[in-house]
């Protein structure tokens, strides 16, 4: 009577090792990169909402503000027909409470501290075709930005506004609105910055 013989497979193939490997990283691979893009999404999203806080909070600050103090400015930059107001304006005749307008203009929030070069607002007579003129003309100018760069949503908002000017008075004190813009830098990629408007009265 013969012999029977039991063979028996114990393990896989060097095969099927490398395919099992291969299939792990790939799926390894894919929730890090899922991960990664939530991660970086949030982030997007942290500083988009903390920069339009940080821009609203400018822009009701100015809405509110004294308009002689914004018209006396403007009358000293007459020959501009705009003004530019950063944190470096704080402490000026114009903007005397320098605790209240740093608190704006160079703010503290969730532990991103904003320079001169990150919150630049713009006021201007409101739809005032020489004014927007000369402000654009500014903007346009990459080596009026620190990282030499034209924000491109600065530049289609003051677009926008040149394209609806109706007003091309030279007299000053025949203006009754001002325009502000108020533009916010990203800390991420300029495709990310916030740029708000709004306009203040004399009555």
């Amino acid at each position: 009577m013969g012999k029977k013989r039991i063979l028996s497979k114990v393990g896989a193939s060097l095969l099927e090792i490398i395919a099992a490997v291969a299939i792990s990283s790939t799926a390894l691979l894919l929730i890090y990169n899922v991960l990664s893009y939530n991660v970086r999404q949030n982030g997007i999203n942290h500083d988009k909402v903390r920069n339009t806080n940080v821009a609203y909070g400018a822009l009701n600050y100015l809405i509110n503000y004294d308009y002689s103090k914004l018209e006396d400015y403007l009358e000293a930059n007459s020959s501009n027909m705009y003004i530019k107001v950063t944190g470096a304006n704080c402490g000026t005749i114009y903007f005397p409470d320098n605790k209240t307008c740093l608190g704006v203009f160079n703010p503290t929030l969730n532990n991103k501290s904003y320079t001169n070069d990150d919150i630049i607002v713009f006021i201007f007579p409101h739809r005032h075709k020489i004014a927007i003129t000369k402000l654009r003309e500014y903007i346009i100018i990459p080596d009026n930005f620190k990282d030499k760069t034209v924000p491109l949503v600065l530049e289609e908002f003051i677009n926008d506004e040149l394209s609806t000017a109706i007003y091309d008075t030279p007299n000053l004190s025949d203006i009754k609105v001002f325009s502000i813009i108020v533009y916010v830098k990203s800390g991420i990629n300029h495709k990310y910055d916030v740029c708000l408007h709004g306009v203040i009265t004399r009555d």
